[in-house]
């Protein structure tokens, strides 16, 4: 219950659900009181998708998803869970029963798993869900949950984004338009990298000079011109 707290609708249903015990003076007992499991509860009652399976589910809570490599199970208490494989058996790839989460929650929960977790990437968000819960349509919620988050809004660069190149100048003589590229810094194969020298041997490695090949193309009649540099430093290829 404690990381269920970074709900916001769970915490004002425990406060109000607090307010009217207090005004009933009903004390709970701390063994009995399972808050999030009651809250759960009332939210998958909510909910169409669970309230199906609770219709369709037999006399041992089961419910077949025909063509499906996952089935559903309705417990004792009345909570939906994600059964994979509807068989029996335990699956080493990930968890046998997941909790399913009701439309109405998924946007919540799912950035509270991102905030609670070190605001990660929507494929390491929804993968820290699956491993106690499911939902349907889940990666794309996540996706719009994490469009929310203001702190990554703020700090990370969001930008993959497509920019046009410029307008290339068409050349009407020699050398009027050129292209330049710095290919380096270049040096000596060794038998063993630097590192692994020092460690082995316990000597210094020396230092090897590096060198940079600048490459000059005239776009009109492609004349190519090659100059080997000691550096990439910006005077020297000035």
């Amino acid at each position: 219950d404690a990381g269920s707290l970074a709900l916001p609708s769970y915490r004002a249903w425990l406060t109000a659900r607090d307010a009217f015990d207090a005004w009933l003076g009903r004390v709970r007992s701390a063994a009995d009181d399972a808050p999030f499991r009651d809250w759960m509860i009332l939210q998958q009652a909510g909910d169409d998708f669970c309230k199906a399976q609770c219709d369709r589910a037999d006399a041992d809570g089961f419910v077949e998803a025909e063509g499906m490599e996952y089935g559903y199970l309705v417990d004792d208490l009345g909570l939906v869970y994600r059964l994979r494989p509807p068989s029996g058996k335990d699956v080493e790839d990930g968890p046998r029963r997941q909790l399913v989460l009701p439309n109405s929650i998924i946007g919540e929960f799912a950035l509270a798993v991102h905030q609670q977790c070190g605001h990660g990437g929507v494929a390491a968000t929804t993968a820290t869900i699956y491993q106690a819960a499911w939902a349907k349509h889940l990666h794309k919620a996540v996706k719009k949950a994490l469009r929310g988050c203001l702190n990554c809004q703020l700090t990370r660069d969001g930008g993959r984004v497509q920019i046009r190149m410029g307008a290339c100048k068409m050349p009407r003589r020699c050398f009027e338009v050129m292209g330049a590229d710095l290919f380096g810094p270049l040096k000596r194969p060794t038998a063993l990298p630097d590192e692994r020298r020092v460690k082995i041997r316990g000597v210094e490695p020396p230092k090897e000079p590096s060198h940079f090949i600048l490459t000059l193309v005239d776009r009109l009649s492609s004349y190519t011109f090659y100059r080997l540099i000691p550096d990439g430093k910006s005077e020297t290829i000035v």
